[in-house]
């Protein structure tokens, strides 16, 4: 397995994968979307590859106040193969040479397994939190 950052020409199979896993968002997940993450910050999408294939993905974005780890995912069937831990040490590991502390990732109640994978890797806190956002309104001219 090979660990490197995303290229524009994954694209499609990115998507497959975040599918995959249950973690697309159409919103967030479109083309643009991801050229505009990586051209910001080339290391911030880090990807798992077996052969050609693409079997995992990790996205974070970078603040020296508290950085965020999500879209972590692997492709079912390489599941339990340790590609998660790899590419959580790997983000977490560019995450600190940059300075950051600490490192913050949501993980969606229902998701036992995903407590579980980042409680035996480090992680507490359990905070009850509401997440909102706010798009931008386009003005009309």
């Amino acid at each position: 397995m090979k660990i490197r950052n995303y290229q524009d020409n994954d694209f499609v199979s990115l998507i497959d994968l975040l599918r995959s896993c249950n973690l697309y968002n159409p919103q967030y997940d479109k083309r643009e979307m991801i050229q505009r993450k990586s051209g910001a910050d080339s290391d911030s999408i880090i990807l798992a590859v077996q052969g050609t294939q693409i079997v995992g993905c990790i996205f974070f974005i970078y603040d020296p106040w508290s950085s965020f780890i999500y879209h972590l995912g692997v492709v079912p069937e390489h599941q339990n193969k340790g590609i998660a831990t790899a590419l959580l040490k790997e983000a977490e590991a560019r995450l600190y040479k940059r300075g950051t502390n600490p490192v913050t990732l949501f993980v969606i109640k229902e998701n036992k397994h995903g407590f579980n994978f980042f409680k035996k890797r480090g992680y507490g806190g359990e905070f009850l939190t509401w997440c909102f956002e706010k798009q931008e309104k386009k003005q009309d001219k």
